[in-house]
């Protein structure tokens, strides 16, 4: 893929945690979440950039926006990083 010029429509650029697991998250804290608490939401796991291939076999497995990150990318090379971000810790 590095190299071709049309490599860009052969990917997907997502947040490791789905947006709308994220606003649902944001939902359910709704009457204790704070400025921090939505940041760590927001940087617990960093955006990647898969294969539309991993995308559909992550979509046909079930895991378009449910299972956990390592669940959803589970046999998914990904370098670089961990899943996990090192900035943000727990609460």
């Amino acid at each position: 893929m590095p190299g071709e010029k049309d490599w860009k429509s052969r990917v997907t650029f997502e947040h490791v945690r789905p947006l709308s697991k994220m606003y649902q998250m944001f939902l359910d804290e709704r009457a204790t979440l704070t400025l921090d608490r939505a940041a760590f939401i927001i940087g617990e796991y960093p955006p990647i950039l898969i294969s539309m291939e991993e995308d559909l076999r992550m979509a046909k497995l079930g895991f378009s926006v449910e299972g956990t990150p390592e669940q959803r990318y589970a046999g998914i090379r990904i370098s670089g990083f961990d899943l996990r971000s090192d900035g943000v810790r727990p609460r």
